[in-house]
């Protein structure tokens, strides 16, 4: 449908990786401020102890081990472009159901399916990219990318900052759902962004 060629698919391209690696760095940092046992979240989710809050930020790194398998497991069978897309419909999933939690077990599992959604993403993203761009730029795009983790979590921390100055749920319903407009940016240029040809 689209035939993007040159320097245009190679900025795309880039664009499309460096989103995924910023939300993949805003999802690390966004419960640093917002979790905790008497603040907003803490009243939302009955006062977790310190062992509880570890497990609701630690359940998303199971998820991110689980994407990745699957990731080695289904990669190559749906093709890069297809498993981005997979992947990041998956952590759409898992941002709406954690904006909406209203209890732990809800929290535990949205922030699993989110996990698993940025494991196979960020296992995919970088071999995508470097299938596609030359040999002369693939070392500098995947490096620009992997430091943009760093902005993600720079991004988290001053909207966690800034929300905690407001009441009500908002406090910490809001950083987690802009996650979302990550997503979206990364859904909306893939379409145009053809599949690897080195894919199976």
């Amino acid at each position: 449908m689209f035939n993007i060629t040159g320097k245009t698919l190679v900025t795309l391209t880039t664009l499309t990786c460096s989103t995924s690696f910023m939300l993949f760095g805003y999802d690390q940092g966004v419960l640093s401020d917002i979790i905790g046992a008497d603040n907003k979240f803490g009243q939302d989710f009955d006062h977790p102890d310190a062992n509880t809050q570890g497990l609701i930020v630690s359940v998303y790194q199971l998820g991110n081990v689980g994407g990745s398998i699957a990731a080695f497991f289904l990669g190559d069978y749906w093709g890069r472009k297809k498993s981005i897309i997979y992947a990041t419909l998956t952590m759409l999933i898992g941002a709406i159901l954690q904006t909406a939690s209203v209890n732990r077990p809800m929290m535990y599992a949205a922030r699993v399916i989110t996990g698993i959604g940025n494991g196979a993403n960020t296992s995919t993203i970088p071999v995508w990219q470097a299938e596609i761009s030359t040999a002369k730029e693939r070392g500098k795009l995947v490096a620009i990318d992997s430091s943009l983790i760093i902005f993600g979590v720079f991004v988290a921390y001053w909207m966690d900052y800034g929300f905690a100055l407001v009441s009500g749920s908002v406090q910490w319903r809001f950083p987690i759902a802009f996650q979302m407009v990550f997503i979206v940016v990364i859904l909306v240029v893939i379409t145009v962004l053809p599949e690897s040809t080195l894919a199976a």
